[in-house]
């Protein structure tokens, strides 16, 4: 028995008779099978995707910020300074900017 590297995440120290690589679920073996179900009928594998908490945190106050920047925005409306709004609408852009930036770097790094 040899230990090989997973060819799709690299991880290393996986046997070569390994159907999947324990890390991703990349197929390694040929002659590698789904998990048989009740009365022998194939089962889908599930793949999950795993985000990291950082682009999570980021997403959440993305959201934070759009709420308290509608807030802002909106109760600035009606006063005659405008100081409300325009923190509001600065608000909003910066939580369309985290946010677009959170959910890219979720897409580019997820597991």
């Amino acid at each position: 028995m040899a230990l090989i590297a997973c060819p799709e995440c690299g991880r290393q120290g996986i046997s070569d008779q390994a159907a999947a690589c324990p890390a991703c679920a990349y197929p390694l073996a040929a002659h590698a099978r789904e998990p048989v179900g009740r009365g022998g009928q194939p089962q889908p594998v599930n793949t999950v995707e795993q985000t990291g908490k950082r682009w999570k945190t980021m997403k959440l106050y993305a959201i934070l910020l759009l709420i308290g920047g509608a807030i802002l925005f909106a109760s600035g409306v009606n006063s005659t300074s405008g100081v409300a709004t325009i923190f509001g609408t600065l608000a909003l852009l910066g939580a369309l900017i985290l946010g677009v930036i959170a959910s890219i770097g979720a897409w580019w790094h997820h597991k």
